[in-house]
């Protein structure tokens, strides 16, 4: 399996689509739209270092962060709490990343992104819901962002005080439910 540069995604170097030649190197993509971006500034995509991290090497960084962070809370007595941590589902082909966003005041809110290969639902204000720890579920007040194959936005649900709480996604590519736990 490869990385999209653009996206992230694993790409079966086998059975991919779309792919490019650069410097001697082929680089797959999981869509056409990844693909065209890459070829119109592929230097761009494969710097290093503070000024171009890829992808890739900011998600590991934050992964160490956010590890680092639990195991200061972990000695210093506080109880661990991963708000900030991004919550992943990568079933049937769609990988969708919920980000739990407490700067915002007036609602519980989520940065959410999608990677697909394929078609697929995506009208996240119906098919979403947020339930609390006693089961008393929210549907969302509104989401804003863009959808299709690289879709993101901000899902907003009624403001809730509890700071444990799940997200679910449901009939996303046949998966019945998806679901998030804060």
């Amino acid at each position: 399996m490869k990385i999209d540069p653009i996206c992230g995604m694993q790409v079966d170097e086998n059975t991919a689509q779309y792919k490019t030649e650069y410097n001697g190197n082929t680089y797959y993509f999981c869509a056409p739209g990844c693909k065209k971006i890459f070829d119109a500034e592929p230097e761009k995509y494969l710097k290093t270092g503070t000024s171009g991290l890829r992808i890739s090497s900011i998600i590991i960084a934050l992964l160490l962060l956010t590890t680092i962070i639990g195991i200061y809370l972990l000695e210093s007595g506080k109880p661990q709490v991963d708000l900030l941590g991004p919550r992943e589902n990568s079933e049937a082909g769609i990988k969708i990343t919920l980000t739990y966003l407490p700067d915002i005041s007036d609602a519980t809110a989520f940065d959410l992104r999608v990677t697909s290969h394929t078609d697929y639902n995506d009208d996240f204000q119906n098919n979403s819901y947020l339930r609390d720890p006693d089961g008393k579920t929210y549907k969302p007040i509104s989401y804003e962002g863009t959808g299709g194959h690289h879709a993101s936005g901000t899902l907003r649900f009624q403001k809730i005080e509890s700071k444990r709480f799940d997200v679910v996604i449901q009939d996303v590519a046949d998966v019945k439910e998806r679901i998030f736990k804060w």
